[in-house]
């Protein structure tokens, strides 16, 4: 060989060394920029946790500022609904106070009915100051709410200002408060307005409880008058109708006894007659009661089977459900079996890519060496060791490529045991299915003929019921017919008795008629000297009556005037 194709043949083997050291160059740059990439990524997830840890720190110091406006505000808002509660109880009492003035007057009204008119009036006078009060203290309940409401909308707007803003929110809390002291103030003044009239009303109530007092005392004078006539008259009529029902009573006895003792001597013959039918529906029901208690124990049993071959399709049914359960776990073995397959070939046709890459490249060197065969060359040594290199990379392939090979047919073997499991399965849950058909029908016949005998025998039994009735009120009919032969032997031997009472009785009542009447007319003349008295009192209670609501309506004109005050001055301040 020349010495210009020994150099094209080195030129060409370093070309080839040089392409193989580039390439093996750029695979560890590759290597190198994606564990640059790692570090990066791991780089950002740490500055990221750090800026989360920093972003949750400020939103829990922006919480913590929050919550202590939140209980400013909820300071505030228990205050003013303290306040509220206040006017509440009073507006309360002012309600109970006045519901208690209406009944009276409506008493009052009903015991009076000459003066009503006069009533009539004050009444209309006393609703319209109820009325203003109950309008001052809804204009007061009102204005309270906006100023809750618009408590509330500072509240919403407080959860969105910043926190260089906070001294300002602070400056609208020292307002609020200051108003909310002279609204405080203001209320004090109502609330001993509010005390006063209570006061006023408390005499009011002193006064109409006395007067209800003395009414209630003459009312139930009255009704005792009342009482005692209707007791009397009661009693006059009840002893001319007794006198009457004796009269009565006499004429049918004497008429009555003799049908008695017809009656007594007919019910004994069928008595007689009854006795023998009772005996024999007797034995008849004793031997339906032994027929019924046999049926009853042939049920009984056939419930028992029922019940064993319901148990028996429970336990196949929960069988079935873990041969189902079975199922999805292999069939979810199966897909990891099918992805683990997957995986495994990826990575051998992965590497069989880089042994054909290196291959090639280890015949194009090879070429060069055979052209040019000097083992003293520094390049064929290069070489040798480059061949043992990949010679060795090879026999490390094959051995991976022979493990991959052992580890699929391993993992084919077992896919294809699961396959038969689940296919036994399959037919196991079939035979299953067929076999628990097959006790549910057993089952409904059982049923249907339970049924059918279990009609029967309810029919039996009411049959049987319906016999012992029959016998029962037989029995009892004979129980009674003889009770009543005693009760009438013994009302005859009475009624003798009593013709002679009633006549005795008689007597005695004709006196108490002549007493009573004269009671009557004593009862008739006290009623009407109470009644004139009762009507003198009433008029000097009527006169000074008015003389208290004029006073008491003067003073309600001041209150008035005062809880206009109060309201100007009220709406300056808002």
């Amino acid at each position: 060989m020349s010495k210009t194709a020994e150099s094209e043949l080195l030129q060409s083997t370093k070309q080839n060394l040089q392409h193989a050291k580039l390439r093996i160059d750029d695979l560890m740059k590759d290597i190198l920029s994606k564990d640059m990439e790692i570090i990066d990524l791991k780089e950002t997830l740490v500055s990221s946790q750090q800026t989360t840890a920093a972003l949750q720190e400020q939103l829990d110091k922006s919480n913590e500022t929050l919550k202590e406006t939140l209980k400013m505000l909820d300071a505030t808002e228990s205050k003013l609904g303290d306040k509220l509660n206040k006017i509440l109880q009073l507006n309360n009492i002012i309600n109970l106070k006045n519901r208690e003035l209406a009944e009276y007057t409506e008493a009052f009204e009903k015991s009076v009915i000459d003066h009503k008119s006069e009533i009539d009036v004050l009444i209309a006078k006393l609703t319209t100051t109820d009325a203003f009060l109950e309008k001052n203290t809804i204009t007061y309940e009102e204005e309270i709410e906006s100023l809750s409401q618009i408590i509330n909308k500072m509240a919403t707007e407080s959860e969105f200002i910043h926190i260089n803003e906070r001294q300002k929110f602070e400056e609208n809390i020292t307002k609020i408060q200051d108003g909310n002291q002279k609204l405080q103030e203001s209320l004090d003044d109502l609330q001993k307005h509010f005390d006063s009239l209570i006061e006023e009303n408390g005499r009011k109530d002193v006064q109409i409880m006395l007067l209800s007092s003395q009414l209630e005392e003459r009312q139930r004078i009255v009704a005792k008058l009342d009482e005692d006539k209707c007791m009397l008259s009661e009693e006059l009529t009840e002893v001319k109708t007794y006198l009457e029902e004796g009269r009565q009573t006499t004429e049918s006895l004497s008429i009555r006894i003799p049908q008695l003792s017809k009656s007594i001597e007919e019910a004994r013959k069928q008595c007689k007659q009854q006795t023998p039918s009772l005996s024999g529906n007797e034995k008849n029901l004793a031997s339906i009661h032994s027929e019924l208690t046999q049926k009853e124990a042939s049920i009984q049993e056939k419930c028992t089977i029922i019940e064993h071959k319901q148990i028996v399709i429970n336990r196949l049914t929960e069988k079935l459900q873990s041969i189902t359960d079975n199922k999805t776990k292999l069939s979810s073995e199966l897909d990891i079996a099918n992805e683990l397959i997957i995986e495994k070939q990826k990575q051998f046709n992965e590497q069989t890519l880089l042994l054909n890459v290196a291959q090639q490249d280890f015949t194009k060197v090879h070429l060069d060496i055979t052209k040019k065969q000097n083992p003293n060359d520094k390049n064929c040594k290069i070489i040798n060791d480059m061949h043992i290199t990949i010679g060795n990379l090879t026999g490390k392939l094959q051995t991976t490529k022979d493990d991959l090979i052992t580890e699929v047919d391993e993992i084919r073997k077992k896919y294809q045991d699961l396959r038969e499991l689940c296919d036994g399965i399959e037919d196991v849950k079939a035979g299953l299915k067929n076999y628990m058909k097959s006790l549910e029908a057993d089952v409904d016949s059982l049923n249907s003929k339970l049924h059918e005998e279990k009609k029967l025998h309810n029919n039996k039994t009411t049959a049987c019921e319906e016999n012992q009735t029959t016998i029962h009120t037989q029995k009892k009919q004979i129980s009674q017919k003889q009770k009543l032969f005693e009760t009438l032997e013994e009302d005859v031997m009475k009624l003798s008795t009593i013709i002679k009472d009633n006549n005795n009785r008689n007597v005695q009542l004709q006196e108490l008629l002549l007493k009573k009447t004269e009671e009557l007319r004593e009862l008739s003349k006290k009623y009407d000297d109470m009644e004139a008295e009762f009507r003198r009192e009433i008029e000097e209670l009527l006169i000074n009556e008015r003389t208290k609501n004029a006073i008491l309506l003067s003073e309600l004109d001041d209150v008035k005037e005062k809880n206009y005050s109060l309201l100007n001055k009220f709406s300056r301040w808002i």
